[in-house]
């Protein structure tokens, strides 16, 4: 093993950008939603915050990270963890959370498929 570290003890997510030797994670833990990034390398954590964002999917793309939770397609600093911009993928009850989270992303463009069996674009 070449490292091991504790996160959260709730459910959790990754996302991983090898390019920058970063690792996101994404769980919660006493009822608050977070994301961190860590250090491939060495286990380390770069950055931590508190956020909204539960993620169930989650990609990067060059300097940026996507989470998607039950509602929203997020897009982040995958440096600094900022939140850039959020948008509602799904207008339903329930969200997509029992639906699919599928999504992709390249360059300035996002598809994503909701549970109302619809295929969003979005370019930023």
């Amino acid at each position: 093993m070449l490292w091991s570290v504790q996160v959260s003890a709730g459910t959790l997510r990754l996302a991983l950008n090898p390019a920058k030797d970063k690792l996101y994670l994404s769980g919660s833990e006493n009822r608050q939603n977070g994301i961190q990034c860590i250090s491939v390398k060495d286990g380390s954590v770069l950055w931590s915050q508190v956020t909204e964002v539960a993620m169930n999917a989650g990609i990067t793309s060059g300097n940026l990270v996507f989470e998607r939770d039950a509602y929203h397609l997020y897009c982040l600093n995958a440096d600094s963890g900022d939140l850039l911009w959020k948008y509602r993928t799904n207008t339903g009850p329930q969200g997509s959370y029992y639906g699919p989270t599928a999504f992709a992303v390249r360059d300035d463009m996002a598809v994503i498929g909701t549970m109302g069996g619809h295929v969003m674009v979005l370019k930023w």
